[in-house]
């Protein structure tokens, strides 16, 4: 017999031994006293005790509200401690959630690799993908970087930039004092152990600093961004060295369109300073002898 239906069994023998007395009572008062008078002056006589006992129901009914209210008190501490809990246990679900899914985004991550040759007196910046996780949907910009103090963009427009093309520049510079060149590919993807080739000569030698600013997609549709300066180094084996790279443990960003309008765009703060070369540079299909073929594939692409 458990403890629960013991407590009721109590319950029920107490109840049914006052019903005895009550009912047993009746026919005591009725054989003890032999007229109504009597019977009705003994039971005046228990007013006092009528009083004890209706006092004593009263405070046991206050004593249970209060044990009632120790009990609502400790059900909603319970429930306290059961939303803590809940919320505890999902957190630590939404943890192993976002380090599995950083696991599976590693684990797709393109690794590119950046560089540069120089092949029958024609030099090149190469993106490189070794990785077998290959990258999609790539946009890249390429900027010729060159100071206003050594060639001034105004005297360059007017000189290099085609009669009919001259209305859509200007001669702003960046705050530095700099200026470029920009130009643009776009490819659907780079296969693994090929490379794209960026040739680096154009109409003035302008080319000791150049900006590869890559944009590309993995296979889950997560969003990259590397920006890399070089530096020229009259060495034919390595014409360019690497002098910055932002963003070398790539993370995912936001898809930045540098064709649209740049006032109305939040750029990340290491984006800054290309940005504002992209805004003083010269595009690359409006000077004068240049053979533009688009924006589409438009540098070779060769198998390392």
């Amino acid at each position: 017999m458990t403890k629960k239906s013991k407590k009721r069994y109590n319950f029920r023998n107490i109840f049914v031994i006052i019903l005895l007395i009550w009912i047993a009572s009746i026919f005591v008062i009725y054989f003890l006293f032999a007229n109504q008078s009597e019977r009705a002056s003994f039971g005046d006589s228990f007013g006092a005790i009528n009083s004890l006992f209706s006092g004593l129901a009263f405070g046991g009914i206050i004593y249970t509200i209060f044990l009632q209210r120790q009990e609502l008190k400790l059900q909603r501490e319970e429930l306290k401690l059961t939303r803590k809990e809940l919320k505890r246990t999902a957190n630590a679900q939404e943890k192993g959630n976002q380090f599995q899914n950083e696991q599976l985004r590693i684990q797709n991550l393109p690794i590119l690799q950046f560089g540069s040759k120089e092949k029958s007196g024609e030099k090149f910046i190469e993106i490189i993908n070794q990785s077998s996780n290959i990258p999609f949907d790539l946009d890249i910009w390429f900027y010729i970087v060159a100071s206003d103090n050594e060639i001034s963009k105004k005297e360059f427009i007017n000189n290099f930039v085609k009669p009919e093309e001259k209305k859509y520049e200007n001669s702003d510079i960046t705050n530095e004092g700099f200026w470029g060149i920009k130009e643009r590919g776009v490819y659907t993807s780079l296969p693994q152990n090929y490379k794209i080739l960026i040739p680096t000569n154009y109409p003035l030698m302008i080319e000791n600093l150049c900006y590869v600013f890559i944009q590309y997609r993995d296979n889950l549709k997560n969003n990259y961004l590397q920006i890399v300066l070089f530096e020229q180094t009259h060495n034919k084996r390595q014409p360019f060295k690497i002098l910055g790279f932002d963003h070398k443990v790539v993370e995912i960003t936001e898809r930045i369109e540098l064709t649209d309008d740049l006032e109305t765009i939040t750029f990340p703060k290491y984006a800054e300073e290309v940005i504002e070369l992209h805004k003083s540079s010269i595009l690359i299909p409006r000077i004068s002898g240049v053979n533009f073929k688009g924006v589409e594939s438009p540098w070779k692409m060769k198998k390392t």
